[in-house]
């Protein structure tokens, strides 16, 4: 195995942690969120968070690793996943600085937290489709 592939074995490791527990996150608590309990997502949230977290910072840095290693130029679609990323951080601060705080005074911003997650995992997904093109050198 070269450095390549060793970097692209971690990454897809890595995404799968991420994307998969948003799946599981949105499908398992979507429709509680609808209703506007909370409870359930934030206990699923702290103890995915220990590992959805660095998975996905790792994943990042693994997948910026690889077009270097692999390329040395960024193909239209990391471009995408790049641009992705931020929109990905600034949600997620969002619902750590906005809505956590106004969840845990006793608001009910179920509905917000619902298309937060949606959203979350939907960049998660097009991450997946973008890596693919990417691999597979399909044109984006």
């Amino acid at each position: 195995m070269d450095v390549y592939q060793i970097l692209q074995a971690l990454h897809v490791l890595l995404a799968t942690v991420w994307v998969g527990g948003h799946i599981i996150l949105l499908m398992a608590y979507g429709a509680e969120l609808k209703r506007g309990t909370t409870n359930p997502l934030l206990d699923f949230e702290r103890r995915y968070e220990k590992i959805g977290l660095p998975s996905l910072i790792f994943a990042a840095a693994t997948g910026v690793a690889m077009l270097y290693v692999g390329w040395g130029k960024w193909p239209m679609a990391a471009h995408i996943k790049m641009g992705l990323f931020v929109i990905l951080i600034l949600i997620d601060l969002h619902a750590r600085l906005r809505l956590i705080p106004r969840l845990k005074r006793g608001e009910n911003v179920g509905g917000l937290l619902l298309l937060h997650v949606a959203a979350v995992t939907a960049i998660s997904i097009a991450f997946v489709v973008l890596g693919a093109a990417i691999r597979f050198g399909m044109p984006l």
